[in-house]
């Protein structure tokens, strides 16, 4: 049951991804910034949700820590791009209600099952925000986006690499 949980992630991980790089590369460039920030804005409060309930009842010390990191990383992004929205576009970005089915699943564990859920959810989480940033990344009118793209990467592969080591072999 857990490999096809991780096999259904993975599909849905890459129909989103798929859905990102082709607005991105079919909208004119100035259109990618704004598309990216309406996309990655609410990335980052579903990551601050998830890491919420595994700081809330997760098990692993090493885990509470990550998701705090999650948390207060994700919620400094989400300032900056909010900000950047309004001043590029002069309108407040406003959250849209999505469903997230992640956080279901999550809501109905704790202790080491959640850790174990919320490592595995966690690392394609931030595989798609990796491969959005850097696609970003290449058709960018802003050097904003940029920087940020570049900080995603480097800071969520850190992440990854942890939440792996966690998982182990």
């Amino acid at each position: 049951m857990k490999l096809f949980g991780q096999a259904l992630l993975f599909g849905i991980t890459g129909i989103i991804v798929g859905m990102l790089i082709s607005q991105f590369w079919i909208r004119p460039c100035s259109q990618a910034d704004r598309v990216f920030l309406e996309e990655m804005i609410p990335h980052h409060q579903e990551a601050i949700e998830m890491a919420k309930i595994e700081v809330e009842k997760g098990n692993s010390p090493d885990l509470k820590r990550l998701a705090n990191n999650i948390i207060k990383a994700q919620e400094e992004e989400i300032k900056e791009m909010q900000k950047w929205y309004f001043d590029w576009y002069g309108i407040e970005y406003k959250t849209k209600p999505e469903s997230m089915p992640e956080l279901n699943q999550l809501n109905k564990l704790s202790g080491n099952d959640l850790d174990s859920e919320f490592a595995t959810q966690m690392i394609m989480h931030h595989k798609s925000a990796i491969s959005m940033s850097m696609i970003i990344k290449n058709v960018t009118r802003h050097k904003e986006i940029r920087n940020l793209s570049k900080n995603i990467n480097t800071s969520q592969e850190k992440e990854v690499k942890e939440l792996r080591d966690f998982l182990g072999p």
